[in-house]
């Protein structure tokens, strides 16, 4: 759309889309989120704008203060549900550096030559996953009161960040014991007691728990 001198129109854009507004006197730019004022700048000859991808539904005031303005908006097929910004340190997880933007159409980096997402390297940011033949490693005394500790957290893929706890009895998970330390009761006796761990990183926690060695309860002596 095209503004001259004292119009004022009001645009809306959805979570993905750009919106560019190029003047050749000045006009003013207000975001609003639902009814909360956000952002506010001045768009000149000089300094035309592209906003986005957004993040989120917003409202755009253009007001053309002198001269003209024309504002184009432009649509992706792609909602932003999550935004990420990743490193050199990152880059085995996301397969990208910079800022990636996750979508209904799958992770997405945002091109500025092109003005369009394309495709992360790796395809999907990768959860972590569990090293075969590195698993977690529980430790402490088999007699019954005792305190079980995770002294090891196993291999992940990933760069887990943080792990998520679950301890088993015979395999069955032992309600609200979700840290890495686990004090055996005398229901435990003969039992064996185990921990599932799981890597936790930006992307998402791990899909399927590492499980630890085995330690069984024994009774007082």
């Amino acid at each position: 759309m095209t503004l001259t001198a004292k119009d004022s129109e009001s645009l809306f854009l959805k979570s993905g889309d750009k919106m560019t507004v190029v003047a050749t006197g000045s006009c003013n730019v207000a975001r609003f989120v639902g009814n909360e004022l956000g952002s506010v700048f001045t768009v000149t000859s000089d300094y035309p704008v592209t906003t986005g991808p957004l993040t989120t539904d917003s409202t755009w005031l253009i007001s053309c203060i002198s001269g003209s303005a024309t504002v184009t908006k432009t649509t992706q097929d792609a909602v932003i549900t999550r935004v990420i910004i990743t490193t050199e340190a990152l880059l085995p997880t996301y397969g990208e550096t910079g800022v990636i933007y996750e979508t209904e159409a799958g992770w997405k980096r945002w091109d500025e030559l092109t003005g369009a997402f394309l495709a992360v390297v790796s395809g999907v940011p990768l959860a972590p996953v569990a090293t075969t033949g590195s698993d977690p490693v529980i430790a402490g005394a088999t007699v019954v009161g005792s305190v079980l500790s995770v002294t090891s957290n196993g291999g992940w893929s990933g760069r887990p960040t943080s792990y998520t706890y679950q301890w088993q009895a015979d395999g069955v998970d032992i309600t609200g014991e979700t840290d890495s330390t686990y004090t055996t009761l005398v229901g435990d006796v003969d039992a064996a007691i185990t921990c599932l761990v799981k890597g936790v990183n930006a992307v998402a926690a791990a899909t399927t728990a590492s499980t630890s060695n085995s330690i069984t309860v024994t009774a007082a002596p």
